[in-house]
């Protein structure tokens, strides 16, 4: 064998090799992040038992995202340590927050975010709260926001909504792709402003009353 060709076998060789090397390095680093979507960089998870029903108590001037992911975990960073409290009971997930995050006018910073995924959401309340729903697919879910709220659902399957906002809440209805949403029941009061967009439905019923605003494009 010609020393040229000795060398390219070599050459070759020592490529695959390191090749390999890279791939076994790169999985044993991507086993470290979380895969389940790209908030593999939280610093803090809190893993909880199975719960339906949601109730968020302040956080207007950051934000709270529910993904449904099939599992019952929270995500947050250092800027959120110590900034909030959670726990279960009765099927019930409260969120409490710190009173310096909550002001008389929403002055949103994304960067003061807690992450929860869920695996079905039956119920939600909030007050003075940044909210953000992803839904895949729900049956029945029932929403009230209250205080200086701001609530934005992003969903592909609701079978049916019931909602109440009041205050001065605002809402948004939909980005991006369409809602389908069955049967859509609307209640608001005080001063909210409802934006409804993007969505399908069968059946809806939409009350308004005191000063409140929806838009409605169908």
């Amino acid at each position: 064998m010609k020393i040229s060709n000795l060398l390219i076998l070599i050459l070759t060789a020592f490529i695959c090799a390191a090749l390999v090397y890279e791939k076994v390095v790169l999985k044993s680093e991507y086993e470290k992040i979380d895969k389940s979507s790209r908030f593999g960089q939280y610093t803090y998870t809190d893993e909880y038992e199975y719960f339906s029903h949601v109730v968020v108590n302040g956080n207007n001037q950051g934000l709270v995202s529910f993904y449904q992911k099939g599992a019952a975990l929270i995500k947050y960073k250092d800027n959120m340590k110590g900034r909030f409290t959670s726990k279960i009971n009765n099927d019930t997930l409260y969120l409490d927050f710190d009173k310096s995050l909550t002001a008389n006018l929403v002055r949103l910073d994304r960067y003061k975010r807690v992450v929860v995924f869920y695996d079905t959401l039956q119920s939600i309340q909030f007050t003075n709260s940044n909210i953000y729903i992803q839904a895949n697919k729900l049956k029945t879910l029932k929403a009230s926001g209250k205080g200086v709220s701001d609530f934005c659902l992003h969903g592909y399957k609701l079978d049916s909504l019931i909602y109440n906002t009041s205050g001065k809440n605002i809402t948004h209805f939909n980005y991006g792709e369409p809602s389908h949403i069955d049967n859509l029941i609307i209640k608001a009061s005080g001063d909210s402003r409802t934006f409804l967009q993007n969505l399908i439905t069968k059946k809806d019923i939409i009350t308004k009353s005191d000063n409140a605003f929806v838009d409605y494009n169908k």
